[in-house]
């Protein structure tokens, strides 16, 4: 089966639901909801299916409901059994009927809400109990669990790990297999890298996986498991903002809690003890504000590169971090541009631009931090305002269209090749 990243796998799937989803000239979809294959993402813990599904439903504009499967006995996915009277012609007898399905009333309160259109996110699938596993067969052809049919313009969106990454998983047979469209995805740091960015993942982390990409994915069986998972890298950037703010300590008893490696443990502590004995507050806030000395300037020019590189980390985290305190409850850009800090900001981002220009020369690196900017929704909705120009002049001299990781990542390696060669020297 061919693998695929993540990326890739979220544009199939919009694809195959705006296919679902289209109507003829009377209002029918045009593919019966018996046609309809649901998707299946398999793939290992923690490479973010289930967000993606999510940011999937928000960006197209569709409802969701969300429910692990492990979590549900046979009463809850069909519902429970409960006694009527009937009769036929003079023949009177009891028979059992079913409650609603919690997982169908769930989706038909989201259609209470509005959403007459959604995604229905079965996660860990493959892993339901055996009682489970006949209606299972039936919601993937027949699309209903029991006598409760999924309503109609309701995509189903199913994922699951491979059996090396959980016990309780199954294979799936070649009968269940032929009613699904599978999309078996892999790890993938350039995706995840343009997620990071937008998610305002912590500008440390985002240096440390241009560095060592090799640390951002990884598991091994034996007495200690080791996983590392894009979700652990996740969840410890929220762990280190919340410690920072509050001013705890971000050591080795913290990173291991979301890091299961030693080694990467180790080298990311040591990392970040660096980071927090050079980064001042203070300078960044004298680079946003313009008010940089000369001097210092002057000294971070002739700086070594990883040393300058992990500053313009830390920068383009300040830019995208305050972009989302004034566009992250904007719904268009009249609302922005009413904000009271929106011109501050652009202040603020021209400033930083023409400090990472001075230190660093117009190249890949001044690319890599406009092409995050445009990636950025929150970023992007303050760069169409009319006092933008300045930067639009930038961007048409740039072309940071060409951008990508692939060829950030080369880059970063040869650097850090020429530095071990120059330390050997």
């Amino acid at each position: 089966m061919c693998k695929i990243s993540i990326k890739i796998a979220k544009e199939k799937i919009q694809e195959g639901i705006k296919i679902y989803l289209d109507k003829d000239e009377y209002g029918h979809y045009r593919l019966s909801r018996e046609l309809q294959r649901p998707f299946f993402i398999l793939g290992p813990a923690g490479v973010g299916k289930t967000e993606m599904a999510e940011q999937l439903a928000k960006e197209m504009n569709l409802g969701f409901v969300s429910y692990s499967m492990t979590h549900h006995t046979r009463q809850s996915v069909i519902g429970l059994p409960a006694i009527v009277s009937r009769s036929i012609g003079t023949v009177n007898y009891q028979a059992t009927e079913y409650t609603m399905s919690e997982i169908v009333d769930a989706i038909y309160e989201q259609i209470r809400k509005g959403w007459k259109e959604g995604i229905l996110f079965l996660d860990e699938i493959n892993c339901v109990s055996e009682t489970l596993s006949a209606l299972m067969l039936q919601l993937l052809q027949k699309k209903c669990l029991g006598p409760h049919k999924i309503p109609e313009g309701w995509v189903i969106v199913a994922a699951g790990n491979p059996g090396e990454y959980n016990r309780s998983a199954r294979t799936f047979d070649a009968v269940t297999l032929d009613r699904m469209r599978v999309l078996e995805i892999e790890p993938d740091i350039e995706s995840w890298m343009e997620y990071a960015v937008g998610r305002g993942i912590h500008p440390l982390i985002l240096y440390y996986l241009q560095r060592r990409p090799e640390d951002f994915y990884f598991y091994l069986l034996g007495k200690k498991p080791e996983l590392i998972t894009p979700r652990g890298w996740t969840d410890l950037s929220d762990a280190i903002k919340a410690c920072e703010e509050m001013r705890f300590a971000v050591d080795i008893p913290l990173i291991s809690q979301f890091i299961h490696k030693d080694t990467t443990v180790q080298r990311f502590s040591d990392m970040y003890d660096f980071y927090s004995n050079f980064v001042r507050l203070e300078d960044i806030d004298q680079i946003l504000s313009g008010q940089i000395s000369q001097e210092f300037a002057h000294r971070m020019k002739n700086e070594k590169f990883q040393i300058k590189w992990m500053l313009e980390i830390v920068l383009l985290e300040q830019c995208l971090m305050q972009a989302h305190k004034i566009s992250g409850g904007c719904k268009t850009p009249q609302d922005v541009s009413a904000h009271s800090g929106a011109g501050q900001w652009q202040n603020q981002l021209q400033n930083c631009l023409q400090f990472i220009e001075y230190i660093m020369g117009r190249g890949l690196e001044l690319d890599y931090f406009i092409a995050s900017l445009m990636r950025n929704r929150d970023a992007g909705m303050l760069l169409i305002l009319k006092d933008s120009q300045w930067f639009w002049d930038l961007y048409r001299d740039m072309n940071p269209e060409n951008f990508s990781w692939n060829t950030l990542k080369n880059r970063l390696k040869e650097i850090k090749d020429q530095e071990v060669h120059d330390e050997n020297c």
